[in-house]
């Protein structure tokens, strides 16, 4: 079984479930999932975990996201995006490039943002989508998001193209919808590009082709090993190095653990290294105060 993160360029057309099934197939492994859907129509970095990785799946959907997309004022949908019925077009003569950029810049930083019908939200144990489907509209809670930059790349009316980094839980279409409105003639999102999630950027997604190819070939390098995507992790360095925590345990308490500052929050997930630096696998932190449990062991599970 391959243990690791597959960061796949997600071709335009298929859903995240696409991605994970096709996966699924060429390298023959059930444990496959990914950190985080991205719309059909949307393309770019789609992280997919594999094997024990699928485990820190929470992890890398907590990660930050980088978005290149374009938004199409005068029209909206009722999905806010290209897949969705239009329900209203309105004049954008008065829109200029000094109005779009006074509205973009409202929503920078921490604000509140209410999820789209069509999304895989959860409002009394029902996905949304599925709501949706059946014309069904119910009230949804404002959730709070971090919009860390957006920026107005340019401007051929009625198409903006903006670039922003952003927190996990940010509907991209939403924006579009949002300062549609704001500015008096609603939009929608016409196109979207996910070019990063952390340090996974879409220069260096394998797409859908070449995967295939890799797993005919039996090229192993299209997938970062486990060893490495948990390179990011805060690190917690055993006290001393029995040889019973390597490949047989991890440590349960974080009296176990160098002192660590800050100290870790419960559902934290912490990096265990011996002394000489070797990672031996992962721990998070437990309800429990300074109790930890094991998420998996290198080579182990």
């Amino acid at each position: 079984m391959i243990h690791g993160l597959l960061n796949l360029d997600k071709p335009k057309g298929w859903t995240s479930h696409d991605a994970v099934a096709k996966v699924r197939r060429l390298i023959d492994q059930q444990r496959v999932g990914h950190a985080g859907t991205l719309d059909p129509n949307a393309t770019g970095v789609l992280l997919l975990c594999l094997g024990s990785g699928t485990k820190l799946s929470r992890y890398f959907m907590f990660l930050e996201k980088e978005y290149h997309a374009f938004f199409r004022f005068g029209v909206t949908t009722d999905t806010q995006d290209a897949d969705g019925r239009v329900i209203d077009t309105r004049d954008t003569e008065g829109l200029t490039e000094e109005k779009l950029r006074e509205a973009i810049a409202r929503y920078r930083g921490s604000i509140f943002q209410t999820p789209p019908m069509v999304s895989a939200v959860k409002v009394g144990g029902k996905r949304l989508y599925r709501l949706a489907r059946r014309g069904k509209t119910v009230e949804r809670q404002a959730r709070p998001i971090e919009i860390r930059s957006f920026d107005l790349l340019r401007f051929e009316p009625p198409v903006a193209e903006v670039h922003l980094v952003c927190s996990k839980g940010t509907y991209v279409r939403t924006l579009a919808s949002d300062i549609g409105e704001d500015l008096g003639c609603g939009a929608y999102l016409e196109r979207l590009t996910r070019v990063r999630i952390g340090p996974y950027r879409v220069e260096n997604a394998i797409g859908m082709d070449a995967l295939e190819q890799a797993a005919r070939e039996g090229d192993g390098r299209f997938y970062v090993p486990l060893d490495d995507a948990i390179r990011g992790l805060p690190v917690g360095t055993l006290r001393a190095t029995p040889g019973r925590w390597a490949g047989f345990a991890l440590p349960r308490s974080l009296e176990a653990l160098d002192p660590i500052e800050p100290i870790p929050a419960e559902g934290q997930f912490l990096r265990i290294a011996d002394r000489s630096g070797r990672s031996l696998g992962v721990v998070e932190v437990a309800k429990e105060r300074g109790k930890l449990r094991k998420v998996f062991v290198l080579g182990g599970s």
